[in-house]
């Protein structure tokens, strides 16, 4: 931010230093100042559609709806292929409001862009919004696809170079399985409420369990007893992508499961696919964040139940959309800890007489 604001200083009459000054404070959470920043910065440069769709961004990340439509209008105006990106936003926020006029040919031109040629990177459509879309299972694949390859290219300065691991566990093993969670929601949220039985019932006979956090430290209770019941611990958010690389390679994983996938809650809060991409585990999943294809080649596995992903098709044409092979759940993949959110209610309250009879 430093850099931006001393460049700033230098061309006072110059929008970019404001903008890279705007995005810096959106990424650190004080959106309210990124967008009096834009707005200052579009004073200066009213013909720059760069702006405009920044900041329908920043109002989209204060659910100000109609704030972000009118920014994402102005970038139209000026001319979509300026950010081709703005006419899929104006949609999407549109219909978060069930403003629904218009709503096919916007969806037909996101369809069509999608057809061409790195359509879907051009578009930068949003994996988790493409899951609420009428869209196929190749678009969705080639929305994640693309979502990937830009996490990973904004990443890629900080890669650590290391070779792919190989699996070291010898078959019939009777070792604790080693098994990694990479989450940014180890905090008090939704994810970790449903998957907090998970952690807790695990048997530590069988399985060691390494807990890597892209969250900060909220001192809740849950999140208290979650780190409780794992025999390890390491708070990576603040960590550059190769010690956070070096830190999961420390634990001699067996598999490697990424909670996350493409779901966040803003900027800072994701799970780096580049710890993924030169492999923090011989074996690699995705699990409950994300219900979709990650689009990620290194990540070979995803963990689901026939009825998720295959109620009309079935899973074999359903796999058709996904890079992922399916690990297939016998009842469920979705977890929940009803137990831990009722430990009043009593095991039997609801079982008919006669069944605990028998």
């Amino acid at each position: 931010r430093e850099a931006y604001a001393t460049s700033s200083r230098l061309a006072p009459t110059e929008a970019e230093p404001l903008r890279g000054l705007a995005l810096v404070d959106r990424e650190r959470g004080d959106v309210a100042r990124a967008i009096r920043g834009l707005e200052y910065a579009i004073r200066l440069a009213p013909s720059y559609a760069q702006l405009y769709l920044d900041l329908g961004v920043c109002h989209d990340y204060r659910e100000e709806r109609e704030l972000a439509m009118r920014a994402y209008a102005s970038v139209v105006s000026l001319g979509a292929e300026l950010a081709p990106q703005a006419t899929y936003l104006h949609g999407r926020a549109a219909k978060s409001m069930c403003l629904w006029r218009g709503r096919e040919a916007q969806l037909a031109r996101v369809r069509d862009t999608l057809a061409t040629p790195d359509g879907a990177a051009a578009l930068r459509v949003d994996p988790v919004a493409s899951l609420s879309s009428p869209a196929t299972p190749a678009e969705m694949l080639a929305v994640a696809s693309a979502a990937v390859r830009a996490k990973l290219a904004e990443s890629a300065s900080a890669d650590v170079a290391a070779p792919p691991l190989a699996s070291r566990r010898p078959a019939g093993s009777a070792s604790p399985l080693r098994v990694g969670f990479v989450s940014s929601y180890f905090r008090d949220h939704n994810l970790l409420r449903l998957t907090r039985g998970l952690f807790r019932s695990l048997d530590r006979r069988h399985f060691h369990v390494a807990l890597f956090a892209e969250s900060a430290d909220d001192s809740s209770d849950i999140a208290r007893e979650v780190r409780a019941a794992a025999q390890s611990f390491v708070r990576v958010r603040d960590m550059s992508t190769p010690d956070a690389m070096r830190a999961l390679r420390a634990e001699r994983l067996d598999l490697a499961l990424n909670l996350n996938g493409h779901h966040w809650n803003a900027a800072a809060e994701t799970v780096r696919f580049g710890l993924f991409r030169l492999g923090a585990a011989p074996v690699q999943a995705h699990y409950m964040g994300y219900p979709g294809p990650l689009g990620a080649p290194f990540i070979r596995y995803t963990y689901v139940d026939a009825r998720a992903v295959g109620a009309s098709v079935g899973p074999a044409a359903a796999a058709r959309g996904f890079l992922e092979r399916f690990v297939l759940m016998p009842d469920s993949y979705y977890l929940n800890d009803y137990a831990a959110s009722w430990p009043t209610l009593r095991a039997d309250a609801h079982t008919p007489a006669a069944a605990r009879a028998d």
